[in-house]
């Protein structure tokens, strides 16, 4: 078993993050394993912004690999990161994948300004309602936690 942070944004009523910690198994192959049977409903090229792209990967590097944090904005959805996939799934629905967004083209990269090429992946018939949403509300989340973190 290995150790995970995980980290709970509440309820929109109280924006204070949560951070707790659990065990689980095998969680590394657990995100693939929520997809090996799943096709997308569709698959379509996206760009992230650079200030969410690098926040993501600052709270990678200084807190926990992977993460999962709660969307306060989406009541059930959280999302795990990991350096390699972002996966929004439903809590509620027992981590059913609603969206991820994955293959980012930062291996060349020579800034740190400029926006993320990448995939998303639809998971879910409604899930082309909320990723705007879910990444601004996913940017909103990162960057509390990170001053959490830098409080600490």
């Amino acid at each position: 078993m290995q150790l995970i942070a995980t980290i709970g944004i509440l309820s929109r009523d109280r924006s204070r993050a949560r951070i707790c910690s659990e065990y689980q198994a095998e969680h590394r192959n657990s995100m693939d394993d929520r997809l090996v049977d799943r096709e997308p409903w569709r698959v379509f090229p996206k760009t992230i912004e650079a200030k969410c792209f690098n926040s993501v990967r600052l709270a990678l590097q200084r807190i926990a690999r992977p993460l999962r944090i709660a969307l306060s904005d989406h009541r059930g959805l959280e999302v795990i990161l990991d350096d390699n996939d972002w996966l929004v799934v439903d809590s509620v629905a027992g981590d059913m994948p609603i969206l991820l967004w994955c293959d980012f083209k930062s291996n060349d990269r020579d800034n740190l300004h400029k926006p993320i090429a990448c995939q998303i992946r639809l998971y879910h018939s409604h899930a082309g309602l909320i990723m705007g949403t879910a990444l601004e509300a996913l940017d909103r989340a990162v960057t509390e936690v990170l001053s959490q973190a830098r409080a600490k």
